[in-house]
Parts: C-alpha cells; structure tokens; sequence
C-alpha cells in the first residue's frame, strides 16, 4: 500500500513533465524538454502541485511544443503479480529528435524525480526511451531470435533493461499514465494480446 506522499508522486508525475517550474521537484531549468501530447492535468493534480509548491501557476504549454510522446508504468504495477516491496519502472518516452543538450537536461529531470521518489521510501526506475531506437533494436533482437540482448537504457542506480525484455513488458503490463501511446509504438508494432 503506497503512502500518501508515494501517491503524490504518481499523481505528480505527469504534471511534473509536462510544466517546467523552479518550485517542483525534478526541476532543472526552463530549458528542460517538458509537454506530454494530449495531456491536459486533472483540477485535484494542478490543487495538490499548489500544495507542494505555493508559487505555482501552471502555463499550459502550446500542443506543439510537446517535447514528452507518454510516461508508461511498467511491470507489475496493476497486476496480481504487484506487491508492497514491488518498485515501480517508468518510461518517458521522447521523441527521436530531441538533442543530446536537450536529452541530458530530460536524464538529469529523471534522475532528480527517481531521487525524490526514493526520499519519500518509492523504488522508482525512471528510464528515458526513445521509441523509433527500440522499436528498430527489437525487431533486430527479434530477427536474432532474441540472443542480440542490446541494452537500451541504464538508470541511475545502474539497472539496464534489454530490447526483448522491454517489449515483453510494453504489451503485457504497460499503464499509461496520462492519456496516451507513443505513436510509433501504437502504429507501427503489432501488441500482444492481453489476457
């Protein structure tokens, strides 16, 4: 059973990437890739970044400068499978042509939540993926019959997660967070049936 400061930081967390302020957490500058598309934050989400942070005011940013595709739960978050001592993987999915300026603002924003998340007792991995690299790695890995075993991503604890194994996950335990699919994972990758 997650606290009510481990469920501030679910709620949060969309919000978190889609506005850049000083006052919340995982803030590194204005310059910081930030906009999920299509999410527009909940009353009680924009109520409760009031409560942590009382100088905010959110500025919803223009739908093209949509700089976050989603943030997916991962594993078993949602199953049966989940249990309190389970951590939480969290994908934020961007698009390929952020820059690496711009991508490393986006891994220290990650590294600064998955920092918070763990002050306040959450095992949170947040993992940065971008979804044309993985989409063209697991079709390679999958060509291979699965023994290429690319590493994608490591977080900041140093955990890495492997083409093959994040596609078993995508289609077998994703929750998206705010409202939608990275296009490329929706268009272009036939999903697993879920049971």
């Amino acid at each position: 059973m997650l606290t009510q400061r481990q469920r501030h930081f679910i709620d949060l967390l969309p919000l978190l990437l889609h506005a850049n302020h000083p006052a919340l957490p995982g803030y590194v500058s204005q310059q910081t890739p930030c906009g999920i598309s299509g999410y527009t934050p909940p009353a009680q989400v924009l109520s409760l970044a009031r409560r942590v942070a009382l100088s905010f005011g959110y500025q919803r940013p223009a739908a093209s400068e949509a700089q976050v595709h989603g943030v997916y739960l991962m594993g078993s978050s949602g199953t049966l499978g989940h249990s309190d001592g389970s951590d939480l993987d969290i994908w934020i999915c961007y698009p390929e042509e952020l820059g690496s300026e711009e991508l490393a603002l986006l891994a220290r924003k990650a590294v600064l939540l998955q920092q918070w998340a763990h002050g306040i007792g959450l095992e949170a991995h947040l993992f940065l993926m971008n979804g044309e690299k993985f989409r063209a790695m697991f079709e390679e890995d999958r060509g291979a019959g699965g023994v290429t075993g690319y590493i994608l991503w490591a977080d900041v604890s140093g955990d890495t997660v492997t083409a093959t194994e994040l596609w078993e996950s995508t289609f077998t335990h994703a929750i998206d967070v705010p409202i939608m699919r990275p296009p490329i994972l929706a268009a272009k990758l036939s999903p697993v049936p879920r049971r």
